[in-house]
Formats: structure tokens, C-alpha cells, sequence
């Protein structure tokens, strides 16, 4: 524990810790409710991200009323999608190969005006591992906690030499969106996300389709026998680890992602984490991989981490993202349903097969008073270009 600040009994109070596994993991688990999984604890268990951590806490009594979850940036240089600035100025690689005809070059002429300024050492608060978990329902309003959160990240980043400069992975609906101006930050449409309710079976969200979507649900299934290609859960993934992640060096190669991108995934520590909720999803065709869709899961809600392919070895006519968003879909249907997060990126293959479009706020503090006017143009204009993609995108719902 870094420090703790006493209060009188019924009164909050605050906590700081330098790692996940010294917060009590049934409070935070609590306090996530029925949040995703990419909010607990075990997920924060499994990233090591290039910075350092810390993890605001606030107690009222014995009972955890909110938690920060920080990465704290000391060097301004290289590529992360989870850093503040890099979601700002590098959001073609931040959103990753989606919409590849989006015009970004307004975001280039109105960022110029950032590039003179450091934007390390710095205090972000996150969930690691992705910049649109909603970092904000970890933050409830109503009880003064989250006010109480953010004194202590100005106080903990004062102590670091530092600055708090952005809450990345805020709802629409939380009321520090709605107190950003107040609480001094400027608010940022960062990226969206893809939510799927799922019916108890498969029929049923099926059902939940227009006509016209169930013929081509129907018809890319059918590619599946046609084209040899089998969607399986593999039960032992260890054992395929390496096959696994020679998949994920190709897709990231395909899409010439950043180096941070590079490193292996961990199968075996997902697993330990995770047990039976994580799930790998494979397509192979004469016993050769040629994607996975991995996921993990916390109670009726379900994250879908990543779909990776190898683009060598597919075609088009496979629908191999689609047959991977349908065999998870069935597996969850066939354990009662649930909710599913989709992620960002490929908007409208979710959007036509049943998904709602959730968006997902940044909340950016100027570091310095001449930050403040080159920031608010440059968010202005993103907010703009992020609100009218994202409002198109509505007609696929």
C-alpha cells in the first residue's frame, strides 16, 4: 500500500495501492456488480502495461464505494493505444483497421497544435488492456466517492511529479460526463463500443433479426460445410499456445500494428485466472488454424478480447469473423444468455448481425493553461468526426 488517508467512521476515506492483488478481490468484485469482465481484478492481474501503476481506492467504512484503476506515463515518446495522447493524435492506429476510408485529415491539421507540448509524466485512469471498458462504473456517483477519487489522483499525481490528464472508458450515462466542465476536463468521444444481449438460444436470437439479416445468417453458416471449415471450443489451449499465437503474429503483421503489439499472449496465465471462463474459439480447415476468437466471461457477462486470423489462409467467402461472432453467440445462448461486449472496430459486420452501438467518452485535463485552446479545438474536431461516424453507423442497428 502507497497510503492511506483516516477518517472519522462513516465518513469515506481513501487508499492507494501499487498492485492489483493488494485490493481485496471480493470488494472489488462487489463493487464491479454486473460490470464486464475487463473491470474486475483478474484482468488487471494478467496486463503488465509500460507504466507504472496505481490503484485509487475509497472506503466508507469496510465497504469499497470506488476505485481509479491509474497508469502512470513518465516518458512522452512511442506507441500505446491506452495512453491519452495516442488515442488524440494516432487514432487511426487507436481504432484499429476499421472504417480505412474515414477521413482523419482534419485530426492531422488541428493536432499540430499538440505537438509542441510533453504530455509525460502524466496520470491516466484506465482499464489496461483497452481504452473503452467502462473505467466510469467503477466510479458510481450519488455518495461523493467519486469527487473523493479524483482529490486523491490530483494528490497522488502531485506526489509523482505529475498531472492528472485523462479518465479513458466513460458512459454516456455517468455522471462524471455529465460534471466533466465542473470537475475541469474536457470531454472526448474516444471510440465505441458493440454490446449483444443474447437470448437463451440460439432460434430466439435468430428471431431477433429482420428477414432479410436471418437469410444471411443462415447462408454464411451454410459456408462453413461448404468451404471445410470447422468452429470449435478447443478444451485444451495450453497445448496449442504456440499455433495460437503464430495466428496473432499474422493478423498483427497484416494490419502493420505497433511494436507494443508484438507480445505473445499469455494462454496459460488466462487460463489460470480465468478457468473455465475463458474460452477459445477456433476455425480450422483439414486441421489447420486459420482463426480464433478468445473470451472471457463473468457470470452472465462476456467479453469477446480479441478475433485474430492468419489472412494468408482465408478468403472472403469463409465469413470467418462472422462464423467466430456465431459460434460464441450459440455458446452463450446455450448457457442461459448474457451479454456480450464486442469491442470496437468492424461497427457494421456487428451492427447488421443484432448489436447496439455503445459510445464510450474520454475525459482530458489540459496539463498546462497553454494546453487548454490548441486542446479544445483539436477535441472539438474529433468529437465532430467521431459523432457523425458513429451517427451513420445508427442505420445498421
Amino acid at each position: 500500500m502507497l497510503r492511506i488517508a483516516t477518517r472519522a467512521p462513516g465518513e469515506l476515506r481513501t487508499a492507494v495501492y501499487e498492485g492489483a492483488q493488494q485490493v481485496d478481490g471480493r470488494q472489488w468484485s462487489q463493487l464491479a456488480g454486473d460490470a464486464e469482465p475487463r473491470l474486475d481484478r483478474p484482468w488487471f492481474l494478467y496486463y503488465r502495461p509500460e507504466a507504472d501503476r496505481a490503484y485509487v481506492t475509497v472506503w466508507r467504512d469496510k465497504r469499497l464505494s470506488a476505485l481509479a484503476p491509474c497508469l502512470i506515463w513518465t516518458q512522452p515518446e512511442g506507441f500505446s493505444s491506452q495512453r491519452p495522447m495516442d488515442v488524440l493524435l494516432a487514432p487511426a492506429h487507436v481504432r484499429g483497421p476499421d472504417e480505412p476510408g474515414l477521413d482523419r485529415s482534419v485530426l492531422t491539421r488541428t493536432g499540430v497544435g499538440l505537438r509542441a507540448f510533453r504530455f509525460a509524466p502524466s496520470l491516466c485512469v484506465v482499464s489496461v488492456g483497452s481504452r473503452f471498458a467502462r473505467v466510469s462504473d467503477l466510479l458510481p456517483a450519488g455518495d461523493g466517492s467519486a469527487e473523493r477519487a479524483i482529490e486523491e489522483l490530483d494528490s497522488l499525481a502531485l506526489g509523482r511529479g505529475s498531472e492528472l490528464w485523462a479518465i479513458l472508458g466513460v458512459a454516456e450515462t455517468s455522471a462524471l460526463l455529465a460534471d466533466a466542465d465542473r470537475l475541469g476536463f474536457i470531454p472526448a468521444l474516444v471510440t465505441a463500443n458493440t454490446v449483444l444481449e443474447v437470448p437463451p438460444s440460439f432460434d430466439e436470437y435468430l428471431a431477433t433479426l429482420s428477414r432479410n439479416r436471418r437469410g444471411v445468417v443462415r447462408r454464411e453458416l451454410r459456408a462453413l460445410g461448404e468451404r471445410g471449415i470447422s468452429v470449435t471450443e478447443e478444451c485444451d489451449v495450453p497445448a496449442i499456445a504456440a499455433e495460437l499465437n503464430a495466428v496473432v503474429a499474422a493478423h498483427r503483421a497484416h494490419y502493420g500494428w505497433p511494436e507494443p503489439y508484438g507480445v505473445p499472449i499469455d494462454f496459460g496465465r488466462f487460463l489460470r485466472l480465468y478457468g473455465d471462463e475463458m474460452c477459445v474459439m477456433s476455425a480450422r480447415r483439414n486441421g489447420r488454424l486459420l482463426a480464433f476468437a478468445l473470451a472471457v466471461s463473468r457470470g452472465r457477462v462476456h467479453t469477446y478480447v480479441g478475433y485474430f486470423a492468419d489472412h494468408a489462409l482465408i478468403e472472403p467467402a469463409d465469413f470467418m469473423f462472422q462464423n467466430s461472432f456465431y459460434a460464441f453467440v450459440n455458446r452463450v445462448a446455450a448457457a442461459g444468455g448474457g451479454s456480450v461486449q464486442f469491442g470496437a472496430t468492424n461497427y457494421r459486420a456487428k451492427l447488421l448481425r443484432g448489436c447496439r452501438l455503445e459510445r464510450i467518452w474520454g475525459l482530458y485535463r489540459p496539463l498546462v493553461d497553454e494546453l487548454r485552446q490548441p486542446l479544445t479545438v483539436h477535441i472539438a474536431a474529433l468529437n465532430r468526426l467521431q459523432a457523425a461516424h458513429f451517427g451513420a453507423l445508427t442505420a445498421f442497428e
